[in-house]
């Protein structure tokens, strides 16, 4: 008000509710006061000033200069007006939509974040039986901090789906512009992938639909047969939702989708920018659409593809920058002298690799390297000899039908259960972080299972040969 602004004051919000008031009340600008999905104890400001655009780097920088060196003038004719209720108009905007034709019970999960002050009505007004999931806001976080890539929170969704028997679970960060999604059979689905899915969706009913995705993201958009045969087209960009908001504008996209979860939405679907609520609509409309497939359906129709969860390693402030600095150099200089990134390319990789499809050095995980060892003692095949032919039954020797000693570390798939790096399925994330057992499948889902592989080292009990699955 002081540099002669007029300040349009929307109360208690989610911070697409401040995107759409830039809409809905004709006004250029936004500063929405948020600590986003930080810990409790942070806030910042989100900026725009080319809706549905907000401050990417660039003007952050500029913003920064201004304030540190002052330069900016004070100038009459400042004003403020609030406007009373204002969650009621973008509520209604919202859910002016038909109904959805499908019963579906959902879990609106919020981390007593701000968004449980709206997600649940929303929900609710389309047509969903709700179960609220700490809804309730309490600045404190007391639960888990509010970040659908967070497992504590995507595990906490997990419990609920199944006790409740849900379609489908959504999670929302504390500031309400991303949703994080567990199938009905309590499987975490990565944002990625939930892309894939609404791109599959959207790209069914808009012809030659255009997406844009953030390098992080899978190469489903590219390789899927199924958005081949439709026609979609994908852009990969720069990671960062400013970065992912504005390619999506400037190429007139269907939607954009970055892993955090940002996905912004252009028309008919979302104005452009990212709002979880409007990525949870679009999710139940999907499933509207699909009548008799469930959630794990439609994420089991993907191709198989493996990743792991986003892993931040704490670096400091004063630090982090230098450590930007030193990474790029080190690429650059690699760039410089024609070499290339840990091997890529390298005649000597690929021959490793053909020794690996054919069964010749094959490393297994934790514990490879010891099946050699297990021929000793009982089998036909000479211990020693990697690649060779096993005497009893002609195979080679990791997929010898030899006895294996009780003394022999090994590596076993015994019933339900699998190596991290071999076990299969579209979403099969390792998280090495997480300690806590998911004792609802016998799949590992970034947690430790009952019966973990053995450390190298360690002694085991071992079926027979004979009763070994092989990996392939």
């Amino acid at each position: 008000m002081a540099a002669g602004c007029k300040v349009h004051d929307i109360g208690l919000a989610v911070t697409p509710m401040a995107y759409f008031a830039q809409f809905d009340l004709d006004v250029p600008c936004v500063a929405m006061v948020t600590a986003s999905h930080n810990d409790n104890g942070w806030t910042g400001v989100k900026m725009g000033a080319n809706r549905p655009l907000t401050f990417g780097p660039d003007e952050m920088t500029r913003l920064k200069e201004i304030v540190l060196n002052a330069d900016f003038r004070n100038k009459a004719g400042g004003s403020y007006q609030f406007h009373e209720n204002f969650p009621a108009r973008y509520i209604a905007d919202l859910t002016r939509r038909p109904k959805l034709k499908r019963k579906l019970k959902v879990v609106v999960a919020c981390g007593n974040g701000t968004a449980g002050a709206f997600a649940p009505q929303v929900m609710e007004a389309i047509g969903c039986e709700v179960v609220p999931l700490d809804t309730e806001l309490d600045y404190t976080f007391p639960k888990y901090n509010p970040n659908p890539e967070d497992m504590e929170m995507l595990h906490a969704i997990r419990d609920a789906v199944l006790q409740h028997k849900a379609d489908v679970g959504l999670g929302f960060d504390g500031d309400g512009d991303r949703c994080g999604v567990v199938d009905n059979t309590g499987e975490e689905i990565f944002a990625d992938k939930v892309g894939v899915m609404l791109a599959r969706d959207m790209s069914a009913i808009h012809k030659d639909a255009q997406f844009v995705v953030d390098v992080k993201s899978t190469g489903l958009f590219v390789t899927d047969p199924v958005l081949q045969k439709q026609g979609a087209k994908t852009t990969y960009w720069k990671t960062g939702h400013s970065y992912m908001k504005r390619r999506t504008n400037e190429l007139g996209a269907l939607a954009g989708f970055e892993k955090s979860g940002h996905f912004f939405f252009n028309k008919p679907f979302g104005r452009g920018y990212d709002d979880g609520l409007v990525s949870a609509i679009a999710i139940c409309e999907m499933l509207d659409r699909a009548p008799g497939k469930s959630m794990a359906d439609l994420k089991d129709a993907l191709p198989k593809t493996w990743s792991s969860p986003t892993m931040s390693p704490h670096c400091a402030d004063e630090t982090k920058y230098g450590v930007v600095d030193a990474v790029v150099k080190h690429f650059e200089a690699l760039q410089k002298k024609g070499e290339k990134v840990a091997g890529q390319n390298d005649p000597r990789s690929r021959h490793r690799q053909r020794r690996a499809r054919h069964g010749r050095g094959r490393q297994l995980g934790p514990g490879a390297g010891v099946l050699q060892q297990a021929g000793t003692g009982g089998g036909g095949r000479e211990p020693g000899q990697r690649g060779s032919a096993c005497a009893t039954c002609s195979k080679r020797w990791i997929r010898c039908c030899a006895p294996i000693p009780k003394s022999a570390n090994i590596i076993r798939r015994s019933e339900g259960f699998t190596s991290p790096r071999l076990r299969g399925g579209p979403d099969r994330e390792a998280n090495p972080g997480e300690a806590a057992t998911d004792p609802h499948s016998h799949r590992l889902r970034g947690g430790a299972h009952p019966n973990p592989l053995p450390q190298s080292g360690a002694r085991v009990s071992a079926p027979d040969a004979a009763g070994i699955r092989q990996a392939r």
